[in-house]
């Protein structure tokens, strides 16, 4: 009988703090419950037990691989957080010359290669599928590190372990591979789920990160609008430390107000759940301050201004700006800030759809890493599949 294992993790947004965190303040960042990326391990037999076969669907890779390639000495799952060892790396590395792809499929493949090297039980032939169900690629909402999170976790879970903070670190792993010095942020949001007080330690570099307790009935129901508007991240940051530079003071009070929009959530974290009128005067101030710090733009405020027009509480940007997404609170300020109807809601989308924007409706927090040795709920495969059993951890 075949084995399978599959596991989905979550993607992320940052709800406060953008960019006044790259300069020392605090930020929260929360998982997104039901957009996810979903990874099947099946342990096969017959004709495919001498291959490792992979398929990226979202990204069009399918490949094949021998396992005798992949084998490895000194295998240890018990990781601390921190780099791909150089010399399997290296290994991985060889062996992706030999598959003709575009640098960024490479270097997603090279992550999968890699984690499979370093995890996968090779004894036998594997059949590896990842498959984005929801989540969008390159949006800003944590889409690599919920697939790195993913595979770590599937692959894990064929070796008999499903801790999440092993998970984590190899996640970890893949995202340097990734994107080279990763914050640890997007694949912690990934991996634990729930709502996170991050704030960046600027003698080092690195972010710490603290959870928030919320109560899990206790929902926050938003609409992520993707602008498709491309932008980048790394000039919209330059741009903010000349305006830091230009004008010291003013834009540090700008950060310092940021700052306390962050912590004022953090610390009340379960009353702003359960009042999204006191919600919404947060969400309008940070995007009035990200304005100021000018980088917000025409389809960002367009989605901001479509918003209010059908009544839902507040907008704003989320992530570094100048295009991107932002988030709408889905509550009515006609009806007492009780959610948004579901007709009102389709009217919303159907509205920014006509400006060629993706909405995607989801809520804050919730699951973070979820496992099953068969199918979990909501999974692109289950189709295929009558069993369905789900352990969170």
């Amino acid at each position: 009988m075949m084995s399978c294992f599959e596991a989905s993790a979550p993607g992320k947004v940052i709800l406060f703090g953008e960019h006044a965190v790259v300069h020392g303040s605090h930020a929260v960042a929360s998982s997104l419950d039901d957009l996810r990326v979903y990874a099947r391990l099946e342990i096969e037999s017959g004709e495919s037990q001498n291959m490792l076969r992979i398929n990226l669907n979202d990204l069009g890779i399918k490949c094949s691989l021998k396992i005798s390639d992949l084998v490895i000495k000194n295998k240890d799952l018990k990781k601390e957080q921190g780099p791909p060892r150089s010399d399997v790396l290296k290994k991985a590395h060889n062996i992706l010359m030999n598959l003709k792809y575009s640098p960024e499929k490479q270097s997603a493949l090279l992550a999968v290669i890699y984690l499979c090297m370093e995890l996968c039980p090779l004894s036998t032939g594997v059949y590896l599928q990842v498959v984005s169900a929801g989540l969008p690629i390159g949006a800003g909402l944590g889409s690599s590190a919920a697939f790195s999170v993913a595979i770590s976790a599937v692959l894990l879970a064929a070796c008999g372990v499903e801790e999440k903070k092993l998970i984590n670190a190899w996640a970890f792993c893949a995202e340097v591979i990734l994107h080279g010095s990763p914050s640890g942020l997007d694949n912690a949001m990934s991996c634990f789920g729930g709502h996170a007080l991050f704030v960046r330690d600027t003698t080092c570099g690195r972010i710490k990160h603290q959870p928030l307790c919320v109560e899990p009935q206790h929902n926050i129901y938003l609409l992520i609008t993707n602008t498709q508007k491309l932008r980048s991240t790394k000039k919209l940051v330059q741009h903010v430390a000349s305006l830091l530079q230009a004008m010291d003071k003013p834009i540090r009070a700008i950060f310092q107000a940021i700052d306390a929009i962050a912590l004022d959530f953090a610390q009340n974290s379960t009353y702003f759940h359960q009042n999204p009128a006191a919600l919404a005067k947060m969400f309008t101030l940070n995007h009035h301050l990200l304005q100021a710090l000018q980088v917000s733009d025409p389809a960002l405020e367009t989605v901001v201004h479509t918003a209010h027009i059908f009544d839902a509480a507040a907008t704003k940007l989320t992530g570094a700006g100048g295009g991107g997404c932002a988030i709408t609170l889905l509550y009515d300020t006609q009806k007492h800030f009780q959610p948004m109807s579901s007709f009102k809601v389709q009217r919303l989308i159907s509205r920014l759809q006509l400006r060629q924007f993706r909405c995607y409706q989801t809520k804050l927090g919730g699951s973070g890493v979820l496992i099953s040795s068969s199918s979990l709920p909501g999974s692109p495969f289950s189709s295929h599949y009558n069993v369905i059993t789900t352990r969170k951890k």
